[in-house]
């Protein structure tokens, strides 16, 4: 399996995530979501991808930037969304799902940052997290 399937596969199915699906339920989205998306949803872009390095060359491990964009038509849901993704995921320290292996993984910002989409009637919320992980 891939990177972004193990890490879809926690997100969806593990019990450390219960409290998240109790938000979204399995409403997380890999790049595209769907025509008019039942609220609260999150979606998944990665920002960038690099190999890790030590003196001796490859580690092994990749670090991967992630952007979990949470939307939802209230504010407050937003920030339930983002408070669970970072208790699941913010400081974490060897996850393994499927074939991965997640060695770090930490919140890039804990500014609130939203954008309020009036015309579009819902909030936007980025988040990133960066990712150290084996396949």
């Amino acid at each position: 399996m891939s990177f972004e399937s193990d890490l879809y596969s926690y997100l969806s199915t593990h019990a450390d995530a219960t409290a998240l699906r109790a938000i979204v339920s399995t409403r997380i989205y890999w790049a595209t979501t769907p025509q008019n998306p039942t609220y609260p949803y999150i979606q998944i872009s990665t920002v960038s991808t690099e190999p890790q390095h030590t003196l001796g060359g490859d580690d092994g491990f990749t670090e991967t930037r992630l952007q979990f964009s949470v939307f939802d038509r209230v504010h407050t849901v937003c920030l339930s969304v983002r408070d669970a993704l970072r208790t699941l995921l913010h400081g974490n320290q060897r996850i393994t799902e499927g074939s991965t292996t997640f060695q770090s993984i930490l919140m890039g910002d804990v500014r609130e940052l939203w954008e309020d989409d009036a015309p579009g009637g819902f909030m936007h919320m980025p988040i990133d997290f960066d990712f150290i992980h084996s396949t």
